[in-house]
């Protein structure tokens, strides 16, 4: 969680969405871990009345948006960066833990919600809601490029057409696993987490029918969860051509003896 509300002008809001992705958000691209490398330098703090941010991101227009614990979405504009200013507040009337952004659409979701909320933004900070989707499932895994939307349910992960968000088109459901969990997309590629083998890649070009490519062995191992065990598991995943990011958690113990290392491993898969 991001608390106390600073936020960071567009070049640091990239280091910061990396730091994001090794604590579980999955709205950091893999590409902008690579190219943002460099030591941040703190040029702009955002001040005065605002949220206690839990999510933020950049849309393409370079607006920042995030949401916060009092159901608030907040736009700010970052053309000047020493100087960022919020361009307006719209009350969700409901919480939500997690958040994507593609073009001038923000999709919502998370624990105690139904479906996936879409809200415009344009680039002049005005709102429009458009509602929420798929609402007999509740997801944390979702991300959006352009305008596909993929979303894991834990038994399955969907594609759905967002390109006219007041009546997304559900594209593919892929049930092909027991367990889903952490999912990205980047142009014709998906790459959806397996708790049981690790990464699974798809081709996803013909959007009605995702094509399998491979995987990797990164996934769950317990030894008897009951008493003592030890496990490593993907907590967030983002892939970008064919580079993909994995936020990777290893516990061993346990109850109040456990101990939990966080590292981000980085993988080639142009042969995947």
């Amino acid at each position: 969680m991001i608390s106390g509300g600073p936020t960071f002008p567009r070049a640091l809001a990239i280091p910061l969405a990396c730091l994001l992705l090794l604590l579980g958000d999955g709205g950091a691209r893999a590409q902008d871990c690579l190219d943002y490398s460099e030591q941040a330098i703190k040029i702009g703090t955002l001040t005065g009345a605002y949220p206690e941010f839990t999510r933020i991101a950049v849309m393409d227009s370079g607006l920042l948006v995030g949401i916060a614990d009092d159901s608030t979405l907040t736009v700010c504009s970052l053309d000047t960066p020493a100087s960022p200013r919020i361009l307006g507040m719209f009350s969700l009337g409901r919480r939500y833990s997690e958040m994507v952004c593609a073009g001038e659409h923000v999709y919502l979701g998370g624990y105690g919600t139904a479906g996936i909320r879409i809200i415009r933004v344009s680039p002049d900070g005005a709102f429009s809601d458009y509602g929420s989707f798929n609402e007999q499932h509740t997801t944390t895994c979702f991300d959006a490029d352009g305008s596909l939307l993929g979303m894991s349910l834990g038994d399955a992960w969907q594609l759905w057409e967002c390109s006219n968000p007041s009546n997304p088109m559900l594209m593919a459901h892929v049930a092909d696993r027991n367990s889903f969990g952490a999912i990205s997309l980047d142009g014709d590629r998906a790459v959806v987490v397996d708790d049981a083998v690790g990464l699974r890649i798809y081709d996803i070009t013909d959007h009605q029918h995702p094509v399998f490519l491979g995987g990797g062995s990164e996934g769950l191992s317990y030894v008897d969860p009951n008493m003592y065990y030890e496990s490593a598991s993907i907590m967030s995943v983002v892939i970008s051509g064919d580079v993909v990011c994995m936020a990777k958690r290893y516990c061993i113990g346990s109850g109040l003896f456990t101990s939990c290392w966080h590292w981000l491993s980085i993988l080639d898969v142009s042969d995947p």
